[in-house]
């Protein structure tokens, strides 16, 4: 029997307050899938979580943990970051990156992170320069984009290298903790980023209307705009870039020429 559909918005802000971050995320997807049944997903969750547990020897060191776990995930159940097809948005969904186990950093970082601290692991999300991370106690790093590669603050800082050219310098700040509302408006983000580079303004409509719901306005606002324009929805354009502009953004001349354009574009209608 299908699944009812849900309203992939209504669905997402029922678990803002409080946040749940493992089911926010898993309910990023409903605005493709309507009718998608996240319960086999939850529940995989769980049993990875009860299998980790099982592995982990319970003498070892946090070290020798660590290596269960990406052993587990990544060698054993083939988890892999998708570098052939980095911007398709299955990426960022966790119940595909389950299904498929191809992901992006910040997707499959969530994913250990929820089945570690299913198994006892203290875990957490570490907003590192275009490369999401997990982080452990102990200066310890975890990379699932890379083969759940273990590393430590020197591994960190020659990533970073790696990945800006040099350009970024590396400081320790670099690798705090992130808490669960960043991690959903980052991934949000790169969802928002995959649809408008295929075109699909409806699903990136929806990726800044949950980001607004989340609390984040400005640029998002600024962007729901934009976007409203590129779909013909002038009126709702007008109102996202005049709020935007109430607020003198520092890129208040390119916007107004926008809203101008969303004016004589209502006007005609």
């Amino acid at each position: 029997m299908n699944a009812l559909p849900q309203d992939p918005r209504a669905a997402f802000v029922a678990v803002l307050e409080p946040l749940d971050l493992t089911e926010a995320a898993l309910r990023l997807a409903l605005g493709e899938e309507p009718r998608l049944e996240l319960d086999p997903y939850r529940e995989e969750l769980e049993r990875l979580g009860a299998e980790l547990e099982r592995r982990l020897p319970a003498d070892a060191d946090l070290e020798r943990k660590l290596q269960t776990l990406s052993g587990f995930l990544f060698a054993e159940l083939g988890w892999l970051g998708n570098e052939q097809d980095y911007y398709d948005p299955r990426n960022s969904y966790p119940h595909e990156v389950i299904r498929r186990g191809l992901g992006i950093p910040i997707s499959l970082s969530l994913l250990t992170v929820e089945v570690g601290r299913r198994a006892g692991l203290e875990l957490h999300g570490v907003g590192f320069p275009a490369h999401f991370l997990v982080g452990a106690p102990g200066g310890y790093y975890l990379d699932p984009f890379h083969q759940g590669r273990l590393m430590r603050e020197d591994d960190c800082a020659e990533l970073l290298a790696l990945l800006t050219g040099g350009q970024l310098p590396f400081q320790p700040t670099l690798l705090t903790p992130v808490d669960d509302r960043a991690i959903l408006a980052r991934m949000l983000r790169n969802l928002k980023g995959c649809h408008l580079r295929r075109g699909d303004l409806d699903m990136a409509l929806l990726d800044v209307d949950r980001l607004i719901a989340l609390g984040l306005d400005g640029a998002e606002r600024r962007d729901r705009g934009l976007i409203q324009l590129a779909r013909g929805a002038y009126d709702e354009a007008v109102d996202d870039l005049q709020r935007y502009l109430d607020v003198d953004p520092p890129d208040a001349l390119v916007v107004r020429e926008r809203l101008e354009e969303a004016r004589r574009q209502a006007g005609r209608g």
